[in-house]
């Protein structure tokens, strides 16, 4: 209203009259287009400007000095005891460091369980594996920090714990292994894929050094899964991630390679006797070999001896009793089983089964079994559960016994492929039946337990066998041992409290 136009020939504007009753309307013509505007009045454009600029520096002001951080943006940590834990990485840098304590909250550590003997600490990266010497005097440790780590048994129950430091240059070792004189560790090298001997020099005082290094030639290319000598000392195995182990003699020469025909090793280990190499893998068998030595102690071959059948599913670990007489494998299948392998193989006599009971199927296991074969060790995800190899009774359970990652650092190190796993990677056993050390988790520590279940099998294992036993001799000498694990049981006690 209040305008009006005139005058159009042929479609295009010819002239323009325009009239207006509002002084404000300022009229703009361009070629076929007609625009009005009305003008504001000078005073409320002002204050609309000034308006302007103020809300237009509170964005600026908001987004630049008021955005949340990079930790409130974070989810929550995982479920477990690594919420009051302390994260560090070799792959997380110092600037990074602050945002995981946000994560994690207070660095605490872990409260001490009743059954924990010793806390080893002294490692500054993941913990990858686990072994004690023959004789049960030593531990030894590798990690992510570069470094193997031989600690003094002695000292568990000590408050300072006293160890050897042995640097791995430019790699890092994934798996370690004691000599049976413990004056060498056999390591796998993760980087250089190889087998690296390690030759340790001792003092009085507990402390030593290392006096030698030996690498092995590079003998096959995929992954290098571990490495361990024989308690015999007359040969070294290696286990590769295809299908793939190989024997070698102390010198670092080959003495024969052997496929597994498995699809993909898993895990490797030689029995106490020195006679047996077990594999497991990707297929539900776990196979053996008997490696062959003359009595002149030169090799003569392997040969395959039996196979532990019974599994549904891909075999993740198997162990040993001392006197290699029992055996135990855990799988993916959610089962466990126990078994007699004193049998005559040559006559094609198949290991029999004795056990075969559930566990707690929360991921990877590892399996290990008390020297006296009464009681095995079972490690899934972060907790550790002891049974019964009588019953399959599940005995006593540890959980969450190492920390892990938060849910956002875990999905971090598995994008960038690192180190730095949220389970249970080293599980052994002292050798003397005391003691069972874990490793795992992103803690770095080793920590030591006690055997107390494995004490009270023993009492309940020597009590039924004095009511057979048809000399006195014997009955005495389970009753001493009766007797022994009474003890054992009341210094736990004592200890804990």
């Amino acid at each position: 209203p209040g305008w009006h136009v005139a005058s159009r020939v042929s479609g295009r504007t010819a002239g323009l009259i325009v009239e207006f009753r509002d002084p404000q309307i300022v009229a703009t013509f361009q070629e076929d287009s007609l625009t009005l505007v009305k003008m504001v009045d000078e005073g409320v454009f002002w204050v609309l400007l000034a308006l302007g600029a103020v809300g237009v520096a509170f964005v600026i002001h908001f987004i630049i000095f008021r955005r949340p951080k990079e930790e409130d943006k974070q989810p929550p940590a995982r479920e477990s005891s690594a919420s009051n834990a302390e994260i560090t990485h070799k792959n997380v840098t110092s600037k990074n460091a602050k945002r995981i304590q946000a994560v994690k909250g207070k660095a605490k550590g872990l409260e001490k369980h009743p059954l924990q003997a010793a806390d080893l600490k002294g490692h500054t990266g993941t913990v990858l594996d686990l072994e004690f010497s023959l004789d049960g005097k030593y531990l030894a440790s590798c990690s992510t920090d570069r470094t193997v780590r031989v600690w003094n048994v002695k000292d568990f129950l000590d408050r300072d714990h006293k160890y050897i430091r042995v640097n791995v240059d430019l790699d890092h070792a994934k798996s370690v292994s004691m000599s049976p004189d413990s004056r060498a560790v056999v390591t796998a090298t993760d980087d250089g894929n190889q087998v690296r001997v390690f030759k340790i020099s001792r003092k009085k005082d507990g402390t030593g050094t290392c006096s030698d290094v030996v690498d092995f030639l590079k003998e096959h290319s995929a992954p290098i899964i571990s490495a361990a000598v024989a308690p015999t000392g007359r040969f070294i195995l290696t286990c590769y991630s295809d299908t793939t182990f190989i024997i070698w003699n102390l010198k670092g020469e080959v003495l024969a390679r052997e496929d597994t025909k498995q699809v993909k090793n898993h895990f490797a280990c030689i029995s106490p006797c020195g006679r047996f190499v077990a594999c497991t893998g990707f297929t539900p068998d776990v196979k053996l070999w008997e490696v062959i030595f003359s009595k002149a102690g030169d090799f003569e071959g392997v040969t395959r001896a039996m196979d532990l059948k019974g599994h549904k599913a891909a075999v993740y670990c198997c162990a040993f009793s001392k006197d290699s007489m029992r055996a135990a494998t855990v799988s993916k299948d959610g089962t466990w089983k126990f078994w007699n392998q004193d049998v005559q193989y040559k006559l094609k006599q198949d290991p029999h089964l004795l056990l075969s009971a559930e566990y707690d199927n929360s991921g990877q296991a590892l399996i290990a079994l008390s020297p006296d074969g009464l009681v095995a060790a079972i490690a899934s995800n972060l907790s550790i559960s002891i049974h019964y190899t009588s019953d399959g009774l599940l005995a006593t359970k540890l959980d969450n016994v190492h920390t892990g990652l938060s849910q956002l650092l875990y999905w971090r190190q598995i994008v960038l492929n690192c180190t730095c796993l949220d389970l249970i990677t080293g599980l052994v056993w002292d050798p003397l039946g005391r003691f069972f050390a874990s490793a795992g988790g992103n803690d770095k520590h080793v920590r030591v337990w006690h055997n107390d279940s494995g004490y009270r099998a023993q009492i309940d294992d020597s009590k039924k066998k004095i009511l057979t036993a048809k000399s006195q001799a014997l009955k005495e000498r389970l009753m001493q041992q009766v007797k022994e694990a009474e003890q054992a049981l009341d210094a736990i006690a004592v200890q804990d409290s």
